[in-house]
């Protein structure tokens, strides 16, 4: 039984992996991967010429506006893109550049299927059920909101997937210190390797910290119960961490090395970006939300962007807990509680602190594997049976959706939002991933209208490298459009453009989810004859 077991769990493990791997390189491209790329590139040219003894790209990298984006996971990823950007090209028929970035999504799906090994790991942890912790990671990787990032988002995948890295092995080392080893000063430089790499992805992974403490202050009343504990871990090992964490954030922001205090210019920057301050416009529940989001931002998104199977383990955690506290007190209890405390502290630390967001909540996607695994849990411990079930009940609602939605699969909306007219209520492509889809119906459009003067799309870069290396006609962006251009011409637009050409709707680019309200449309093909 558990060989059977094992091998069904590495059958869909794989099965989930190569329809990963391929979907991540047939998404389109978005919105942020060119100013990620130009962020790289300035920070390596300030970097060479330091070294060279230069300070001229150094001092342009200071005036830099996304000075303060981390490229802890894009250095890395460069040199993965570059050995299969190739292969890429010849295989999807497009240029080497568009490949470079296509190449960049499989990596980002390489560390979201991993980050799923992590989750599995959290919930043997937790629940130490093989057959639960298989379900629940199929479940996760299967998760429609979250593997449509992993095809497309380069920032908050990686970033995700550190900070669960960093979840992981702080809670290998709270077991072992329950367990009255001690912790070593090699397990101390570990983990601020992997703290200091999530803070090298993004700034934000101060909020690490924070959950270390909340781990700190569960684990100091284990050590009151045990006279063991007290010399497991040497009050040293603090500022060796500290002091090997500052190194390593040091090293990977260039921008910090000649005055280390930027760091917290780049905290306060981060907290409060201007896109989310001033230009983005955020629909949720039909309301446009923007400038500092109001105290119902965090929560509204959540409601529609979680399962509802998490979000009803969630409403019975009084009742979990009770059950938990009346079981055992254990190192599992004392991390499980520090799991749920971040999953909860951090959204209301963001909301008291009224931290920018926009784009719905992609800004907290990694804490998605802490929602899930919480929520999941806590429905295990008030009954194994509904747990088990909501799982396969999940699983099999992902499978449809992720046939239906595909390449959509980050706009997903749960079990009761999509029973609204999501389109008109939500933010939908706000990363601009149509334009792949909608280059395919400017294809099939030019086919069926016959030979036109002009093409006119937004997005516009977003849109080109998917025409085929073939076009050679007039293609424009669409904000370009002259009121006296030559007819016939097709328009190209996705859901967010605010430019509507009065000119007939001939296809749509859309999808639907299952048991939905109806299709969800992403981009629009316009005829102006």
């Amino acid at each position: 039984m558990q060989k059977l077991h094992r091998l069904l769990l590495i059958a869909a493990l794989v099965a989930i992996y190569l329809f990963g791997s391929y979907a991540s390189l047939k998404a389109g491209l978005t919105w942020d991967e060119l100013p990620e790329y130009f962020t790289f590139l300035a920070n390596v040219t300030a970097v060479h010429g330091l070294l060279h003894g230069d300070i001229t790209a150094y001092k342009e990298l200071l005036n830099f506006g996304d000075r303060y984006y981390g490229i802890g996971f894009h250095v890395p990823a460069h040199f993965i893109q570059q050995l299969i950007e190739k292969p890429v090209a010849g295989y999807f028929d497009i240029t080497r550049d568009t490949a470079y970035f296509l190449s960049k999504h499989w990596v980002v799906f390489n560390l979201f299927f991993c980050s799923g090994i992590l989750v599995r790991n959290l919930m043997r942890q937790f629940t130490s059920d093989e057959i639960f912790s298989s379900l629940a990671v199929i479940c996760f990787l299967l998760w429609p909101y979250v593997f449509g990032h992993a095809m497309i988002n380069v920032k908050d995948i990686p970033f995700m997937f550190a900070w669960l890295l960093c979840t992981n092995y702080s809670f290998s080392m709270a077991r072992r210190y329950c367990d009255g080893q001690t912790i070593g000063r090699l397990s101390i430089l570990l983990l601020a390797i992997f703290t200091g790499w999530l803070f090298s992805i993004r700034i934000a992974g101060i909020l690490v910290l924070f959950q270390y403490m909340i781990m700190a202050f569960y684990l100091r009343g284990a050590r009151r119960s045990s006279e063991s504990l007290q010399v497991a871990f040497p009050a040293a090992h603090i500022p060796l961490f500290a002091i090997c964490l500052a190194f390593f954030v040091y090293v990977a922001y260039p921008v910090f090395w000649m005055n280390p205090f930027e760091v917290f210019n780049a905290i306060a920057y981060m907290s409060h970006h201007p896109s989310g301050e001033l230009n983005v416009c955020t629909r949720t529940f039909d309301i446009c939300m923007h400038g500092k989001s109001p105290i119902t931002y965090i929560p509204l998104w959540l409601s529609v962007k979680l399962p509802v199977a998490i979000i009803a383990g969630y409403l019975i955690l009084p009742m979990a807990l009770m059950r938990m506290t009346g079981r055992n007190n254990g190192i599992d209890s004392r991390l499980f509680k520090t799991a749920l405390l971040t999953s909860l502290s951090i959204p209301l630390l963001l909301i008291v602190r009224h931290v920018s967001l926009y784009n719905e909540i992609r800004q907290l996607l990694f804490l998605m594997p802490l929602f899930y695994c919480v929520g999941m849990v806590s429905l295990y411990i008030v009954s194994r049976k509904i747990a088990i079930a909501a799982l396969l009940v999940s699983i099999s609602i992902f499978i449809a959706d992720q046939y239906l939605a595909f390449p959509y699969q980050y706009i997903w909306f749960n079990e009761v939002a999509r029973q609204f007219k999501v389109e008109k209520y939500f933010e939908i492509d706000y990363w601009g991933a149509s334009g792949r889809g909608l280059a395919n119906q400017l294809t099939v459009a030019v086919k069926r209208v016959g030979p036109v003067n002009c093409l006119y799309a937004d997005p516009y870069l977003l849109t080109l490298p998917f025409l085929g290396k073939e076009f050679t006609g007039c293609y424009r962006w669409l904000y370009d459009l002259p009121p006296d251009s030559p007819r016939p011409y097709l328009t190209a637009s996705f859901s967010k453009t605010t430019r509507i050409v009065n000119c007939p709707e001939i296809l749509r680019e859309k999808f639907r989810l299952f048991l939905g309200n109806g299709d969800i449309t992403v981009g629009s093909i316009r005829y102006c004859q």
